[in-house]
C-alpha cells in the first residue's frame, strides 16, 4: 500500500456517509429487506389529487382551476394557495 492509498483511507474514515442523519437512525441499518413493514394509514403533510384530462380539455380544465397554465407533457402541481390566489387577482 503506497501513501496515495493511505492518504485516501484515511480520508473515507473521516469522512461521515450521511452527515446530515437524524441521530435516532445513525447506526441503525437501513436496508428495506430487513425492515419492519409499515402498517396502517400514516397522514402526509399534503393531500394531492390527480386529475386525467385529454388535450382539448387542457385549457378548459385550467380555467375551471383558475391557473394560467397547464401543460399535459409535463406533472403540473399547484398548491391550494397558488390556485386561491390566481382565483383572487383573476390570473386567467
Amino acid at each position: 500500500m503506497d501513501d496515495f492509498d493511505l492518504f485516501m483511507e484515511e480520508q473515507e474514515t473521516e469522512k461521515e456517509e450521511f452527515p446530515n442523519l437524524p441521530e435516532e437512525l445513525k447506526g441503525i441499518d437501513l436496508n428495506p429487506d430487513e425492515s419492519e413493514k409499515l402498517k396502517n394509514d400514516f397522514p402526509t403533510l399534503k393531500q394531492y389529487i390527480t386529475i386525467s384530462f385529454t388535450e382539448d380539455q387542457t385549457k378548459a380544465l385550467a380555467e375551471l382551476l383558475g391557473v394560467p397554465l397547464l401543460d399535459p407533457r409535463k406533472k403540473n402541481t399547484y398548491s391550494f394557495e397558488e390556485i386561491v390566489g390566481a382565483n383572487e387577482n383573476g390570473l386567467l
